[in-house]
């Protein structure tokens, strides 16, 4: 049923952008919605695999903790993880404390006021909004046709992982929110000091409060923002993304002194779970590893080709950003949860090179017509086509396997 529903959205969705005359924001909107409709009918199937089920034990805890005790002690229970009520909805201690990040904490006190799906469906509608959005902004800003917009929202309803995307509730939201707000920040080329800077910083604190996984972004984008016209500069900073990982404990040596701080001492508990040879939680399994490592091979490639080809279409900014995103997660593949969660993020921030990856193919096919390049990159685009739909039937069984009809 799963995969049923998520096809039927998926033609709506393109009967919509294609024979419906509308702006394409309310487009846009529209579709969003529909995809929240489709979080509301499809919900996880509890087997504790996900952590979308954590989430909605931990939810009515939270439901069942205000009703008896009051908000007042709800908020207490989501912020000190203080349980002492023996209950079968009890969740696993390392779900349910938001103290370190108080909107978070926010959000799931709202959310207890509804029934559990409502926390998918907005998880859900910011993934695919904010993702159409990137692609909105790269179609515009170059006066591309609107089936350039068509192309890459495909693209990406295809490589979309929903399974482990929306089920993970934050990392990938708030990733790709923060990837649209880097992308409108590159296209103003703003100065470091500049009010445009300072904005993003707030708008970056928020979604950080919300899960501290967006600080890695940051401060790869800031600084893509200093070295962007030094080329040296750009080299140094991508070399040492690449060996960051033999420099991780002294940075975290940095943050010990803080740790009376609810967010730094969450910080350095989650340092020991994800990094390092003592790390605690790894990947779900080795083909999981295996398709990570394959998308990021994908995705560098046509960066590459993007790149080499045709720097024009994108801001400097935001194609140094890029790079130090690569060189950061080829630092980060012996951490497997890192370099996991930072690959799922690659997906909303490569939209803007998947599409111009058709774009600068036919460009060289039309100049280079019979020479070996041209030929290579015309395979190379046919391959990735190849490789959208497997992965398209493959996010499918993974959706049938862990939702079902609610």
């Amino acid at each position: 049923m799963y995969a049923l529903l998520y096809l039927l959205v998926l033609i709506l969705s393109l009967i919509l952008f294609i024979f419906i005359r509308l702006n394409l924001n309310i487009k846009i909107l529209i579709t969003a919605l529909l995809f929240l409709i489709f979080a509301a009918i499809i919900v996880p199937i509890d087997n504790g695999s996900l952590d979308v089920s954590k989430y909605f034990h931990f939810l009515d805890f939270i439901r069942y903790t205000r009703e008896i005790s009051g908000i007042k002690e709800a908020w207490h229970t989501i912020n000190t993880n203080a349980i002492t009520n023996i209950s079968p909805l009890l969740p696993p201690p390392d779900a349910i404390s938001f103290g370190s990040v108080p909107i978070m904490g926010l959000i799931m006190m709202a959310m207890s006021f509804f029934p559990n799906e409502f926390l998918l469906m907005l998880v859900v509608f910011c993934d695919y909004f904010f993702a159409m959005k990137i692609i909105q902004i790269v179609v515009e800003k170059n006066n591309l046709p609107e089936r350039f917009f068509i192309y890459s929202y495909l693209i990406f309803t295809c490589l979309f992982v929903y399974s482990a995307a929306a089920s993970g509730i934050r990392s990938n939201t708030v990733g790709t929110i923060f990837i649209y707000l880097a992308l409108k920040y590159a296209n103003d080329q703003p100065k470091l000091w500049s009010p445009a800077t300072a904005k993003l910083f707030f708008l970056s604190f928020l979604l950080i409060l919300i899960h501290p996984f967006v600080a890695v972004f940051l401060v790869l984008l800031l600084i893509a923002t200093i070295v962007r016209n030094s080329k040296k500069a750009c080299v140094v900073a991508s070399g040492l993304m690449f060996i960051q990982s033999y420099f991780q404990n002294l940075i975290f040596g940095l943050l010990t002194p803080l740790t009376k701080i609810p967010f730094f001492s969450s910080i350095l508990y989650k340092k020991d779970q994800y990094l390092g040879s003592g790390a605690t939680i790894h990947i779900s399994s080795l083909a999981n590893y295996f398709r990570d490592v394959a998308r990021f091979l994908i995705f560098l490639i046509i960066f590459i080709i993007v790149y080499r080809i045709s720097k024009k279409y994108l801001p400097r900014i935001y194609f140094q950003f890029i790079i130090l995103l690569f060189c950061f997660i080829l630092g980060s593949l012996q951490d497997q949860l890192l370099a996991d969660r930072c690959i799922l993020i690659l997906l909303p921030a490569m939209l803007p090179s998947i599409t111009f990856f058709p774009i600068v193919i036919k460009k060289e096919i039309i100049d280079r017509r019979t020479s070996f390049r041209a030929r290579v990159l015309y395979f190379l685009f046919i391959v990735f086509i190849l490789y959208v739909q497997i992965i398209f039937v493959d996010n499918l069984r993974a959706g049938t396997l862990f939702y079902h009809l609610f």
